[in-house]
């Protein structure tokens, strides 16, 4: 830590407080009218005078627990940044806090600008020997150009910085300046309440402040952010949280949990103490403790099923491992500020797995209903810049948060500094009640959840009236505000990185081009009125730097954005009446409805497609008849197609609704009953493919432009949809009517919705660019040639680096490419297929069993990346070599999952298609399939077993266009 003995010069110098009255303009980014304020000379005036106060006798050289880049230049200013607080309450060491806090929000700030300067001033040769040639020992580096650097900016007061990068000249005196008032507004707000927390939290009114953590939670309206704060008395401490917002809601709901008739015939589960203003609170800290036995764990377990039922009826959405904390028997919920959410209206809601066309709606809307919509239970998502596929669910979670790869520097505050990634530190997560060493005890102990969960659900339906009448526990809810979540705050997030780049600091313009996404992504919703107005506030807040923030009154349906704004009927019903709703359809149908859905959600994190010839499956069974065994399934279901569906990864499962996905859904299957020919079945594939025609041929633009928005744009969504389309077709399925529907809905397809995708077959441009090849229009065309264009500049930059599969790897991206070519004779598309194949072709044309046989990742996927190079002349020879030696070693390899995304089906599929087109024996198959009947799609389960063992002309063309994206459509026809 910093030398806690700030001199008292540095936070008495006559330049830092003539800068006082400077501090709440500055913090106030607009005016009256909502648009920015012209207060240029204003913000020169307070950095000048930080500066020139920084440049005399305050130590330059910080020793911080934390390397901070560029830290020599951004914690003097920090230093004498203190002088604007008022001093007389604060112990020496909490200052210290507070300088260290701050001059981690300006190294944030000003870093990749900085490193920008720095590799100019060092030169071409010697950024790129930093970057790829590091330091094996950081501490010998130099520092002559760093040093000279830091030293200039102090003494010119940041003169260059801010004339090559302008938005820092609004940024920084705003950072700091907000950063100081929400200082004294706390400071203030302490003094004030020193009587009230002494009495709610047994505190001794005068013990002492003596630590303040700051940089817990993101931050919200003007840069405030929760505050963890230390009181000592007589060798005791105690820890409360600082809330900068109304906690009202979360005071109601601990009170709840205290109240013994919200646990009738139980006995009441433990909350924590909350103190609450207008707007902020104090809430009691409560640390993560593991459970000392197994007696505990099961009485932790039946606790925490019972806090779960609760959540469920109060319209929790927020379940992730960071709101909750395991101590001892007992979980404790320390944020709730998502109780009672509301439901959007259809037209606006938020993009989700699936669709929210025919039978998908129904099931969403069934979904949203039940527990999943807390988001306390399994599910993958993929975060950080690996895109790993994580479980962040409070019960989901590993014990150990995963290793994240996070943004991070070597040789720092060095002449050869330079951005490089890092693995984050493991850290214990806390919603779980074992130590990091074990594994997630939820699996094992669902049962005991389970019980705790129908208890709780039995006394609620016993007491009813006690919840819903005049003075019910709800009415205890009414008039409070809880948060609404419009976006994810993932969304949001990365928005704010891409602020902070050297590019966009360079104006206001650019600046304004990052956040430009926001309104794009709600371009196709009906109400543009609400639409612009809720996309300036998001762009307000972040223009401020902050995670844009909305709020709800429960008892009312509008939208509250800034200000005194709102969107009036923003929701479809108030989230109290949700809450009321789910409370009067509670019963014991329900509840096991609910405990069915929990036993899915948690089956579905244990499940995995086969890889590299191993089966992670453990609920095979053989697959005999599988047209039959799905006409069965499809009679019987009535939960609008609920089920596992392939993860964001391609490995792993979730349980949700399905929707109209070729990979998982309902147009997969309809594509494999199409294929059989049996007249029951074709009629039942006409039935599942309704839903998107109708959409494409009597849906208004404003749908069919969510239908883009709402889907990955490759195999597994849009692009998917189009290509099970074109599918149907050649099955002569509503032949007449899907070429003017696959017209219809590329016709609303323009840049916008392209921009910032993956670029791979599976979830990006690689498996699009096939299904747009198969439309007869000219937007279609176009938009092609655009998606072309982006993979070609995707090869010279990442190719390299990629993975070598077909579906989420190199490969797909170069069949995709090469078939593009072929069509259009775009010389500068062809020439980046040679030049990425002159690149690596040792490696490609002889790509080996290494890499196990499966159509995703392995030989499958080669062998038809290779057909797809057959049209060129000069690729054929190497091709059908290739192809040869695919199938030859397709027979060597240990058997594996049943599917076509990663099992003998899309093996089968593969040499199938090569055995047409060179001529070649087709693959051996196996007499019996085993897969786990669960699994139903095409690409994941029983369909796609029977679709592979389909052999006719119609099915042949159907089964190239499926297995390739789009990109064989003319093999041997």
């Amino acid at each position: 830590m910093i030398d806690a003995n700030i001199r008292k010069e540095a936070r008495d110098n006559t330049a830092i407080v003539a800068l006082w009255p400077l501090v709440d303009e500055l913090a106030d980014p607009v005016g009256n009218t909502g648009a920015p304020r012209e207060k240029a000379g204003s913000e020169d005036a307070f950095l000048s005078g930080l500066c020139f106060a920084a440049r005399q006798d305050i130590s330059r050289t910080p020793c911080l627990a934390k390397e901070l880049p560029f830290v020599h230049l951004w914690f003097p200013l920090a230093e004498v940044a203190m002088g604007l607080l008022p001093q007389a309450a604060l112990a020496p060491t909490v200052i210290g806090q507070l300088i260290v806090a701050l001059t981690e929000r300006l190294c944030a700030l000003g870093a990749d600008a900085l490193q920008q300067i720095l590799q100019e001033r060092r030169g071409a040769g010697a950024s790129v020997i930093a970057a790829l040639a590091p330091e094996k020992d950081p501490s010998a580096a130099k520092c002559e150009i760093y040093d000279r650097l830091t030293d200039e900016l102090r003494q010119t007061h940041l003169a260059e910085l801010l004339d090559r990068f302008p938005v820092l000249r609004r940024l920084i005196p705003f950072t700091i300046a907000v950063w100081i008032r929400n200082l004294r507004e706390l400071l203030a707000r302490l003094e004030a309440d020193r009587t009230a927390i002494a009495q709610n939290f047994r505190l001794p009114e005068d013990a002492a402040l003596s630590g303040m953590q700051f940089a817990v939670g993101d931050t919200h309206k003007g840069g405030r952010s929760v505050v963890l704060l230390e009181f000592t008395w007589q060798g005791r401490q105690t820890k409360l949280v600082y809330k900068p917002r109304n906690l009202a809601l979360e005071a109601a709901f601990q009170n709840l949990l205290a109240d013994p008739r919200a646990s009738i015939g139980l006995s009441p589960l433990p909350g924590l103490k909350i103190w609450c203003a207008e707007d902020y609170g104090y809430m009691e800290f409560v640390e993560g403790a593991p459970c000392d036995n197994e007696d505990v764990l099961q009485a932790f377990y039946r606790s925490a099923g019972r806090l779960a039922a609760l959540l469920h009826v109060l319209g929790y959405t927020d379940g992730h491992h960071e709101n909750l904390v395991a101590h001892h028997s007992h979980l404790y919920v320390i944020d709730a500020e998502t109780l009672l959410t509301p439901f959007e209206k259809p037209a606006i809601r938020r993009p989700r797995p699936g669709d929210s066309l025919g039978a998908a709606q129904t099931a969403w809307s069934w979904f949203d209903t039940t527990v999943a919509r807390t988001e306390l239970f399994p599910a993958w998502t993929l975060l950080g810049l690996a895109r790993d596929a994580v479980d962040t669910s409070a019960f989901g979670i590993d014990p150990q948060e995963w290793p994240r790869q996070i943004p991070g520097w070597h040789s720092i505050n060095t002449d050869n500094m330079a951005r490089t990634v890092m693995i984050g530190e493991l850290v214990r997560t806390q919603s779980l009640p074992v130590t990091s060493d074990r594994k997630n005890p939820f699996f094992r102990h669902r049962k005991l959840f389970m019980a705790g969960f129908h208890a709780q659900c039995r006394s609620i339906i016993a007491n009813k009236p006690v919840w819903l009448g005049e003075d019910g526990l709800l009415q205890a809810f009414n008039g409070c505000k809880g948060r609404a979540v419009i976006r994810a705050t993932r969304i949001y997030a990365a928005l704010a990185r891409r602020q902070l780049t050297a590019e966009a600091l360079r104006s206001e313009q650019s600046q304004a081009d990052v956040l430009y996404p926001l309104e794009r992504l709600f371009a196709p919703l009906a109400d543009r009125q609400d639409v612009s107005s809720l996309c300036a506030s998001e762009k307000l807040q972040m223009r401020q730097l902050d995670i844009p923030v909305f709020t709800h009154t429960v008892s009312q349906t509008a939208l509250n954005l800034t200000g005194d704004q709102r969107i009036d009927d923003y929701f479809e019903t108030s989230g109290l009446a949700a809450s009321r709703e789910r409370i009067e359809a509670l019963s014991c149908e329900r509840i096991e409805r609910e405990i069915e859905t929990i036993d899915a959600l948690a089956s579905a994190k244990a499940l995995r497609l086969a890889q590299h010839g191993r089966s992670c499956e453990n609920s095979l069974q053989p697959i005999t008849n599988p047209t039959d065994q799905l006409l069965s399934e499809i009679r019987r279901r009535s939960d609008g197609w609920i089920g596992f569906d392939l993860a964001p990864d391609g490995i792993r499962f979730c349980y949700q609704p399905l929707g109209m996905s070729l990979v998982s859904g309902t147009l997969g299957l309809a594509v494999y009953l199409a294929a059989t020919g049996r007249p029951e079945a074709c009629h039942i594939a006409e039935n599942l493919a309704e839903p998107l025609l109708r959409l494409a041929e009597s849906g208004t633009s404003a749908e069919r432009l969510r239908w883009w928005r709402d889907l990955p744009i490759g195999l597994r969504g849009s692009g998917g949809q189009l290509l099970a389309l074109s599918a149907l077709q050649r099955l002569s399925i509503m032949a007449d009517r899907i070429p003017h529907a696959m017209q219809q809905l590329v016709a609303v397809l323009d840049r916008a919705l392209l921009e910032d995708k993956p670029w791979d077959v599976w979830s990006g441009y690689a498996g699009l660019l096939g299904p747009l090849l198969l439309v007869n229009s000219d937007t279609a065309d176009t938009q092609a040639e655009m998606v072309a264009c982006r993979l070609a500049d995707w090869t010279s930059r990442e190719a390299e680096t990629a993975p070598s599969g077909f579906a989420q790897g190199a490969f797909g991206v170069l069949a995709a490419l090469s078939q593009f070519a072929h069509a259009s004779g775009n010389a500068n598309i062809r020439a980046s297929v040679q030049s990425l194949l002159q690149h690596s072709s040792e490696a490609f044309w002889r790509f080996g069993p290494r890499a196990g046989s499966e159509w995703s990742c392995g030989i499958a996927g080669h062998i038809i990346t290779c057909l797809c190079l057959r049209h060129d002349q000069e690729w054929r020879a190497n091709a059908d070599a290739a192809i040869r030696r695919g199938v030859i070693g397709l027979a060597s390899l240990p058997n594996q999952g049943a599917g076509i995304h990663s099992g003998t089906a899309g093996v089968e599929m593969a040499c199938a298609s090569s055995a047409q087109a060179t001529g070649n024996l087709p693959c051996s198959s196996d007499t019996q399939k085993y897969c786990d009947p669960r699994h139903l799609g095409l690409f994941t389960g029983v369909a796609g077993i029977g679709f592979a063992q389909i052999r006719d002309e119609r099915s042949n063309a159907a089964r190239d266009l499926i297995i390739s994206a789009g990109l064989l459509p003319t093999i041997g026809h």
